[in-house]
């Protein structure tokens, strides 16, 4: 007889982060963030059953159904996630897929946690909940229904951190050098886009869940993510949605054509504009629709594949974006691990073709990716998946910081203008973090 999870109504705040003082102490938090936006589902989790690294899909669906045996989840349908994964994929995690190596000095490129239970906030229905798996023991919910009504704990306020400035992995003429060897390639026929992107790194003390707190008041991201996985932490603050499955429908919403936000009203608009009239953007980004068009193809079914939204202008605090979106069904036995798996890397943080282009990156750039250009994602024991491209995202683990920007190179990109964008996209949050004051947060 199946069993039905414990569901307990909390009360809905504006704000998830109330919820996130609550739970930010113990072992494994994971907050899957609107970033402020208000404009879709919250997701809170802490102390996970297990911990899985280096899994392959077909390892981790396997565990997902056995999540789910004997757990009745209908009268969940309108909620997101009902336990499950929650973690990450990096972006070299299936580079051997691909014909190339995966960094000798990175031993780890996937990491999965999986939770029993939830809390979950709905921002357009105001609502918020807590969901218990069977198998969280009736002493564990209580525990975490306690924890998640009392009165955060005021020292975890008072906990700073300390970020030195961010200095270039990379030359300036080293950057100008790799660009030249890019132009050649797109020149001589081998892609048609390649993107490029280099690293930041410094080094930090302190609490990385504080320094979150304050890089998402910085700048919001609807894809927003603080993940704590010990040894690592990742802070993400990503606008873009890589793979989204629901009822066996997919989506993608990739982002390629950007340029800064004005100093007044008038000059915003207008350079917002002369990224939406842009031909060099546009057809940067259909080039990614085309891309993704064909990976969804892979596992969709026939004249599925749909194109319901093409060079959308979206605006963020440092940047325009243009925006598109593909839609699929998927073809009957194919697990959202599986559609996943076969999309990824997002194209958008590749180039085209995608095999080619990544062997390009991987001559070209120094220095692995990791979290950079992979994807943050769950996976729900009733068959949802949601997940993003990991970009505008640092990566902490033993006093150092990693961050990463890039962008798309194509046959008429101009040097200069590709390299400002790659540290435009992320100088907010470079900067924000070196030159934070040790000023006390504000109480939630």
């Amino acid at each position: 007889m199946q069993q039905k999870p414990f569901v307990a109504a909390l009360p809905y705040y504006t704000d998830s982060r109330v919820y996130f003082e609550r739970l930010r102490t113990l072992n494994g938090c994971a907050w899957l963030d609107s970033g402020l936006t208000g404009n879709r589902v919250d997701i809170l989790c802490a102390e996970p059953r297990e911990e899985y690294r280096n899994l392959d899909e077909a390892s981790l669906s396997r565990i997902v159904t056995a999540q789910k045996e004997d757990v009745a989840l209908h009268h969940l349908a309108d909620w997101p996630f009902t336990g499950g994964l929650i973690g990450y994929k990096s972006y070299e995690d299936q580079h051997p897929e691909y014909g190339l190596s995966r960094p000798q000095d990175t031993d780890t490129h996937n990491i999965w946690h999986l939770y029993d239970w939830a809390v979950m906030q709905d921002h357009r229905a105001k609502k918020a909940i807590a969901v218990f798996l069977p198998s969280c023991s009736e002493s564990d919910r209580q525990l975490r229904l306690n924890l998640l009504k009392s009165t955060p704990p005021t020292e975890a306020n008072k906990k700073q951190f300390e970020v030195l400035p961010f200095k270039a992995d990379i030359s300036r003429q080293e950057y100008a050098d790799a660009f030249q060897k890019i132009k050649a390639y797109i020149l001589a026929g081998d892609a048609y886009q390649i993107n490029y992107t280099q690293r930041f790194s410094s080094t930090y003390k302190g609490d990385m869940a504080n320094a979150y707190i304050y890089l998402r008041q910085q700048l919001s991201g609807s894809y927003s993510a603080y993940l704590n996985f010990g040894d690592r932490q990742i802070l993400s603050l990503s606008p873009e949605q890589f793979i989204k499955i629901r009822q066996n429908e997919a989506q993608t919403k990739p982002i390629k054509g950007t340029i800064k936000r004005g100093s007044n009203a008038a000059e915003d608009k207008a350079l917002a504009r002369s990224l939406h009239k842009s031909e060099k953007n546009r057809a940067e980004n259909l080039m990614i629709v085309d891309l993704l068009r064909n990976d969804f193809s892979k596992n969709c079914r026939r004249n599925s594949v749909r194109v319901p939204k093409l060079f959308a202008l979206k605006s963020y605090q440092n940047v325009h974006h243009l925006v598109s979106k593909v839609t699929g069904v998927l073809k009957q036995g194919v697990s959202p691990l599986t559609f996943l798996k076969d999309c990824f890397p997002g194209g958008s943080i590749t180039g085209a073709p995608k095999k080619r282009a990544m062997e390009i990156i991987d001559e070209l750039e120094p220095y692995p990716r990791d979290i950079y250009c992979g994807s943050i994602a769950y996976i729900s024991t009733n068959g949802n998946l949601d997940s993003s491209i990991a970009i505008r995202t640092l990566y902490a683990s033993s006093g150092k910081i990693f961050c990463w920007g890039g962008g798309g190179i194509v046959a008429d990109s101009v040097e200069e203008d590709e390299y400002q964008e790659s540290i435009q996209k992320v100088q907010i949050l470079m900067s924000a973090l070196s030159e934070y004051k040790q000023e006390k947060t504000e109480e939630v």
